[in-house]
């Protein structure tokens, strides 16, 4: 069992992160891990960045190719995508 499972929290570890420079420009961010069937966040990038191995994998997010629309956002059921951007030292 993995530890985020025991007490529902995500480390650092857990995640693949976008770099320092991808941030600055804005990207989406998925903080989802499980394993489910779940996949309306590939559907709705407009410029399909998110991907995924198959229904059940976590999604993939091409931080190069996405454009920090917001639209996996809205559309995730599980409330696991975020949008950051920095800019003059300041998350956004």
């Amino acid at each position: 069992m993995n530890k985020y499972e025991e007490t529902g929290v995500l480390s650092v570890k857990d995640l693949k992160l976008p770099s320092k420079k991808q941030i600055e420009k804005g990207v989406a961010i998925t903080e989802c891990i499980q394993e489910i069937p779940c996949d309306p966040c590939v559907d709705s990038c407009p410029v399909h960045a998110i991907s995924m191995k198959d229904i059940n994998a976590p999604p993939i997010v091409d931080y190069d190719a996405c454009i920090a629309c917001g639209q996996c956002v809205g559309i995730c059921p599980g409330l696991a995508i975020f949008v950051v951007k920095k800019k003059n030292k300041k998350g956004i």
